[in-house]
């Protein structure tokens, strides 16, 4: 069944392709999940509708403004062609990386400092984020250190 994005995708032909940057990990989260067709995910998000209708997200740290050429289905999902019209980058910023299912800049430091700074939301910490917590403790500090840590 194709997407609420795919539909909006044939119908507009346009889309922006928004690199985040390390420290919006958060926003990664918010935006991997399932979405009802009612809610509007961009409600708590800081952002601004671009000339072209893109919905662009305020401090990335990279910017592909896309013309939509072609459409592919692979598998069970869709997989969209583009022509780049802008490109755009902040030199002042690092990437967050997402490969082979977890946050990657020097492993998990991440989600890690996410979690020591509060700065990762509580809608987020769910069982497998304590899970992660804890192996990603434990391998650092080992099981006795780690165990008052990871309560």
């Amino acid at each position: 069944m194709p997407s609420r994005l795919h539909n909006l995708l044939l119908r507009t032909k346009k889309f922006a392709i928004q690199v985040l940057s390390e420290q919006q990990v958060h926003y990664s989260l918010h935006f991997s999940k399932h979405c009802e067709e009612d809610i509007d995910q961009f409600a708590n998000i800081p952002h601004h509708i671009d000339s072209h209708g893109n919905v662009l997200l305020t401090d990335m740290v990279a910017l592909l403004v896309c013309k939509a050429q072609a459409a592919h289905l692979v598998g069970d999902h869709y997989l969209w062609l583009g022509n780049v019209e802008m490109a755009w980058h902040c030199k002042n910023a690092e990437p967050l990386l997402y490969w082979r299912r977890t946050y990657r800049s020097l492993g998990d430091e991440l989600f890690l400092k996410a979690f020591e700074e509060l700065t990762l939301p509580y809608e987020y910490w769910d069982h497998e984020a304590h899970l992660r917590l804890a192996w990603n403790y434990i391998k650092e500090y080992g099981k006795e250190a780690a165990t008052p840590l990871v309560k």
